[in-house]
């Protein structure tokens, strides 16, 4: 129990991380209510990132998701943004 209980703590910065991205996003919808992404989307996107992440070292493995999925998020979303808004979600 008590290895279960270290283990997610190492996790919680990364999961902190994710859960601000998704909220960021979601605060588009303020700017242009064009911009509405999905939690399932956004799930997916994530166990992607873990999924990338396998072959990594557990310390790195966690630089790894955090690392990778800030980067998935800004590309996919990027996809789906007007030019002029692009510069606000890298800020």
């Amino acid at each position: 129990m008590k290895k279960i209980d270290d283990t997610r703590e190492t996790y919680r910065g990364c999961g902190k991380q994710a859960a601000i991205l998704y909220f960021v996003l979601n605060d588009l919808n303020k700017i242009d209510p064009m911009y509405q992404f999905s939690l399932d989307w956004y799930k997916a996107l994530f166990m992607r990132s873990i999924e990338e992440s396998r072959e990594q070292m557990f310390q790195d493995r966690i630089k790894s998701i955090t690392k990778y999925h800030t980067l998935q998020v800004y590309k996919q979303s990027c996809r789906s943004l007007f030019e002029k808004d692009k510069l606000l979600l890298s800020m």
